[in-house]
């Protein structure tokens, strides 16, 4: 059994060993390049085109690959600001609220064009009331006028006969007490 395990370990070492050799004559040794490719090291400068956005903000999404050919107009990248969206959040809140304030004073609107003209009615009913009312009491004053004028007539009458001594004190007095109740 240990004879089988040191022949595992010299084999893997074994296997190790040649990997290793394989890798740096890989390095030492490169591919050769095709004519028309150059080899070498050193250092590209390319150009550097400053890109202005009309609103600032992080660049989220890229639309173009290192090298691509842009066109005026097409769209580069999608920058995203949450200021502007904060904004958009508020602008979007407040027609929110303006459109229930709307919905509002529209079930308002149509709780008074139901309620308005009922209160009219109402209120003219009440009117036509108060209206027969007053005329009863006009037509009662003037009643009441006539009664007190009679009563002032014959309180007069009441003083001549009692001054020629044809009533005695009594039916005076109860003609006095009659005028003097009727302009109560």
């Amino acid at each position: 059994m240990q004879m089988i395990k040191k022949d595992w370990i010299g084999f893997v070492a074994a296997l190790m060993i040649v990997i290793a050799l394989v890798m740096i004559y890989a390095k030492l040794h490169p591919k050769s390049l095709p004519e028309n490719l150059v080899e070498g090291t050193g250092r590209i400068d390319g150009d550097l085109t400053n890109l202005n956005t009309k609103y600032p903000g992080r660049v989220e999404k890229i639309n173009v690959d290192d090298g691509t050919v842009v066109k005026k107009g097409m769209i580069v990248a999608i920058l995203g600001s949450k200021e502007y969206e904060a904004q958009k959040a508020q602008i979007e809140a407040q027609i929110s609220a303006q459109k229930k304030t709307l919905e509002a004073k529209m079930s308002e609107l149509e709780i008074a064009r139901t309620t308005i003209p009922a209160g009219l009615e109402k209120a003219l009913e009440q009117l036509k009331s108060t209206q027969t009312k007053l005329k009863v009491l006009e037509e009662n004053i003037k009643a009441q006028k006539k009664v007190l004028e009679q009563a002032k007539r014959d309180h007069n009458r009441s003083v001549f006969l009692y001054k020629s001594k044809a009533i005695d004190s009594h039916a005076f007095e109860l003609s006095k007490l009659k005028v003097d109740t009727e302009q109560d």
